[in-house]
């Protein structure tokens, strides 16, 4: 009997402990929360190769607000250039990997407004409708300051595409340009489109490659953190940590230069302090289009071959068998269905966790 008693007083105790938990959660990640961290790291373009000096003050400041100890926080986790939290102590059972760089290019030494510049990621525009060229995107160059250790707006224009038979090749069209032109050491140039939010649709129109998987990724720790306070233990108890490696973006055809940073981070942890489960957050841009498609067939037009996987169909009910003449079933109203309370649309971040 005393042992039914204490299970059930366990029983208890777990499920308020979930639904602390869930309380949390509701009131940690809301569309608020997710729009005000996405938007500030949207606007800080870190082209890959500058995270440090670019979106890692945004990175450190944004954690700090969610409550983490700064003692848990590392700029150059070992020694490369990217920051890190969770990390001081290892082993850890889960690594999270949200990439805090985007893509970038490079100029050549020139003085004009408009010239070819150099991917240091894939160059994929989407293709144009029929009879249409490619399109200009708004673009920004920044430059490295030695003096004040951070990246200057220098220039705004836009990139474009030329296309010479098979081949597409990126340019750049400056509507400003600095005194002394452009310079391929410390010059570089970032995709720089408006931040949009359409609250009737909860869409987001934006360069979220990766701003988006490091807002969720930031917005998720400031939940968890208030979670380990109210179970009364440390966030570092929690076993996982989170790193937002610079140089994801690179060339695919040059493996070693894809994912470099985070190579670079899996061969500096030792081998006994690896973790049992990387979880990468990657955050990718769709059309209200493809939102349409992927809603209705489960795949996009970026990537028709890849198959998402979703719930079976729910097979039909077995036919009634009709009752006998003799004594017919009297006939009911059906029941009503309880109305589903409204809730505002939560912002559109599509997130590719693998």
């Amino acid at each position: 009997m005393a042992e039914a008693i204490r299970a059930r007083g366990e029983i208890g105790l777990a499920e308020e402990e979930r639904n602390v938990t869930a309380a949390i959660i509701n009131e940690s990640i809301t569309p608020d929360a997710i729009l005000n961290s996405l938007e500030e790291l949207h606007d800080t373009l870190a082209p890959s190769g500058t995270v440090l000096y670019t979106r890692t003050p945004v990175i450190q400041r944004q954690i700090f607000d969610a409550g983490v100890s700064p003692a848990d926080f590392d700029r150059r986790f070992l020694g490369t250039r990217s920051p890190a939290v969770l990390l001081n102590f290892l082993p850890k059972s889960v690594l999270f990997t949200p990439h805090s760089d985007q893509i970038g290019y490079v100029p050549p030494l020139t003085n004009q407004t408009s010239f070819d510049i150099t991917p240091i990621a894939a160059h994929r525009p989407k293709k144009p409708d029929e009879g249409q060229g490619y399109p200009e995107f708004p673009a920004t160059v920044i430059r490295f300051n030695p003096d004040h250790k951070l990246y200057e707006t220098v220039s705004e224009g836009g990139i474009g595409t030329h296309v010479t038979g098979d081949s597409r090749t990126p340019y750049y069209a400056a509507s400003t340009k600095p005194k002394d032109g452009f310079h391929p050491g410390y010059d570089r140039i970032a995709y720089s489109p408006s931040f949009s939010y359409d609250s009737e649709t909860g869409l987001i129109q934006a360069n979220n490659d990766n701003a988006a998987g490091v807002a969720a990724t930031i917005v998720a720790l400031s939940a968890l953190k208030k979670i380990a306070d109210a179970r009364r233990i440390g966030l570092n108890e929690m076993r996982f940590g989170v790193v937002f490696p610079d140089g994801e973006e690179g060339l695919p055809e040059a493996s070693a230069y894809f994912g470099r940073e985070a190579r670079r981070i899996a061969h500096r942890i030792p081998p006994e302090d690896l973790p049992e489960y990387f979880v990468d957050v990657d955050g990718h841009e769709y059309t209200p289009q493809e939102i349409s498609a992927y809603e209705a067939t489960g795949t996009t037009p970026t990537a028709p071959n890849v198959e998402i996987p979703t719930k079976p169909p729910v097979p039909p009910p077995p036919a009634a068998v009709p009752p006998p003449v003799a004594a017919p079933s009297p006939i009911t109203k059906p029941s009503q269905p309880t109305p589903e309370k409204t809730v505002p649309p939560a912002p559109t971040i599509a997130l590719t966790i693998s």
